[in-house]
Parts: C-alpha cells; sequence; structure tokens
C-alpha cells in the first residue's frame, strides 16, 4: 500500500514501514500460555473516536477464541485492519502490555530509533484512512490485511527528537481538542433535556 507521494521538508524522508518495524511479536499459543485465564483485546475494545483502548475480556484459556493471537508489549500500535475505514487505531499503554489481541489487528512494534506516538498519529491521519478506505471500495468483506499496513509509507523528520516534539505537540492539541468535544456533549445533552423540562413545567400538576 503506498500513500500519496507529497515533497518533504528538507533533511525528512520517506520509510516505509515494514523497514522501521520489529519482528518479534510473540504469538499466543493456548499449549504453552503460563496462566490460566489472559486478558484479550478485541476491534470493540477500541474507541476510534480518542483512539484508546477502553477495556479487555478476561477469558479462560481453554476458551480463547480462535483470532486470539498477538501478545502486545508497551507502545506497540494497534491497527484494526477490518473495516479500516473507522480507523480503530490505538497505540498500547502500559496497564495493556501483555494483553491478546485479536488477528484483526496489525501490530505495528517500531525499532528502538523511533518514537511510537509519532507513527501512531500519522496511521491514525486522514492520510492513512483515505488510502486503506479507497482500497476497500466495492469490496464484499471490507478489510486489508498485515502485508498492507507494513507497505504504507510515513514521512519521517530527521531525527527521533523531532519525532518526540511532534508528537508531543499533537498530543497536546488533542488534549485540547478532546475537551471541547467533551464540553459539547455535555452541551447537546443540556439542550436534548430542556423539551421535556419545559413540558414538565406545564403538565406535572402534583409540582
Amino acid at each position: 500500500m503506498k500513500d500519496v507521494k507529497r515533497e518533504l521538508p528538507k533533511g525528512w524522508r520517506w520509510g516505509r514501514l515494514r523497514n522501521e518495524i520489529l519482528n518479534n511479536i510473540s504469538l499466543f499459543k493456548k499449549d504453552v500460555f503460563a496462566e490460566d485465564t489472559f486478558k484479550y483485546i478485541d476491534i470493540s475494545s477500541i474507541d476510534n473516536v480518542t483512539k484508546r483502548i477502553t477495556g479487555y475480556q478476561e477469558l479462560s484459556v481453554n476458551d480463547a477464541p480462535s483470532r486470539a493471537k498477538y501478545i502486545l508489549e508497551e507502545n506497540d500500535i494497534i491497527v484494526a485492519t477490518v473495516r479500516p475505514n473507522l480507523n480503530a487505531v490505538a497505540i498500547v499503554d502500559k496497564q495493556y502490555a501483555g494483553c491478546v489481541c485479536s488477528s484483526g489487528f496489525c501490530v505495528v512494534r517500531l525499532k528502538n530509533s523511533h518514537h511510537s506516538p509519532y507513527f501512531f498519529r500519522y496511521l491514525t491521519s486522514p492520510y492513512f484512512v483515505d488510502v486503506v478506505s479507497a482500497m476497500v471500495q466495492g469490496a464484499m468483506y471490507p478489510a486489508i490485511n498485515n502485508h498492507d499496513v507494513i507497505n504504507f509509507e510515513i514521512p519521517l523528520p530527521p531525527t527521533i527528537d523531532d519525532q518526540i516534539a511532534i508528537a508531543n505537540n499533537l498530543e497536546q492539541k488533542m488534549a485540547d481538542i478532546e475537551k471541547m468535544r467533551q464540553a459539547a456533549l455535555r452541551q447537546k445533552e443540556a439542550v436534548e433535556a430542556m423539551p421535556g423540562a419545559i413540558l414538565r413545567e406545564v403538565f406535572d400538576f402534583e409540582m
């Protein structure tokens, strides 16, 4: 999968994701897993608005679904390959390290020379969403595969310090946007409650 090439600032380069990742992701195997239960993350565990993991299911190893596949580490990026237009993408926080995720995700584990939050933000950008959405248009089963994800090209600044600075700046802006979104939701709820309140003022005779 190839992004539309755009001219980059001086010192930047295009990096194909497959050349920037590690291939040491452990697979979940019931017969050798050390515990009786495990924490399972599937696509429903991702809030595709906030781009966060919202929880997990604790399951018996014996009852593990066939799609339980990858053992996650902190700072992994998980990209849903089913209905990719919905962009269910999240970065694995420390609390979810050791969880097992569904084969419906591509797990992106970056080399130490990279900063995961920078890549995470680009994989939630319109550039990524537009490309993967175009790939599945007209398909009976809207999905991409891991190969499509790791062949994506990402613009890389000169140093990891640049990646960190950009990611930190984006994180602050996204936090500000989330505050505005939450305030708008509260205002919407208040407005939607007003007609009922007005009607109760008129028709609640006991008052």
